[in-house]
């Protein structure tokens, strides 16, 4: 959203998974090379590199609302929809991979997801909390969200800034999935600020978003591009379990 609203020319390169250097996602490479991680950075980079401010207009209120703003959606509602994907709705996202496995070997697979999912959130403080208070929570953030928008436009106004790019990016994930539900996303969508903010976004910034999220832009859908890329290596480690349980027995148990 940021490279559109500041004109900056792009390819777009479908990867799911985080830089490898970093561990951070989104990534972008630069005419040079140079890999840059990360949303906040990302913006940063291009900023001074091409001279665009789109933060320009706003005064020191609005910009610290935006910064205390920008650091729960990053900071909080994204692992909670994090742990919601892929802790509680593990069993939707295991429907979506087509490609024939085995269900053995695509159990396995999700556990580990799972599993280590759960590992990276306790790092955030939300990977240890209960149901209950971690859609406290999402809620809390998402209410907080919906305030500071009220009846504007956009977040501050007439313009879009920075804060709204990374807004749209995790308010929009909320409500085009179809086939995922929970407190949080039923907000987003019931709410009329919220929803009314997507639609207008989406329309105004990318016209062609039905084009972008189409599974004929690389002839495979976004949730089983990684699955599709980490095949070989699933199928050899499904292969190594079954080696190891006929050798020894009590490790299928």
């Amino acid at each position: 959203m940021f490279l559109r609203l500041a004109k900056i020319p792009y390819v777009l390169a479908l990867d799911m998974g985080p830089n490898r250097v970093t561990g951070r996602w989104p990534t972008i490479t630069l005419p040079e090379g140079t890999i840059v991680s990360d949303r906040q950075r990302i913006i940063e980079v291009l900023s001074r590199r091409y001279d665009v401010d789109l933060d320009a207009y706003l005064n020191s209120d609005q910009m610290a609302t935006g910064v205390a703003l920008r650091r729960v959606l990053e900071s909080s509602t994204y692992h909670c929809l994090i742990r919601f994907r892929w802790v509680d709705n593990i069993e939707w996202l295991k429907s979506q991979m087509s490609f024939p496995v085995p269900s053995v070997l695509k159990s396995f697979v999700f556990w580990r997801i799972q599993r280590d999912t759960i590992r990276a959130l306790s790092h955030h403080g939300n990977g240890d909390m209960t149901n209950r208070e971690y859609h406290t929570v999402f809620l809390a953030d998402l209410r907080y969200v919906a305030n500071v928008l009220g009846d504007k436009k956009y977040l501050f106004g007439d313009t879009l800034t920075t804060f709204d790019c990374v807004a749209f990016g995790i308010l929009s994930s909320m409500v085009l999935p179809e086939g995922q539900r929970c407190s949080a996303m039923e907000f987003v969508r019931d709410d009329p600020r919220l929803s009314a903010y997507v639609k207008r976004v989406s329309d105004e910034v990318f016209p062609d978003l039905k084009e972008l999220t189409s599974p004929r832009l690389a002839g495979i859908t976004q949730s089983n591009y990684s699955l599709q890329r980490a095949l070989p290596a699933l199928l050899l480690v499904g292969f190594s379990i079954v080696v190891l349980s006929l050798r020894y027995p009590f490790l299928s148990l």
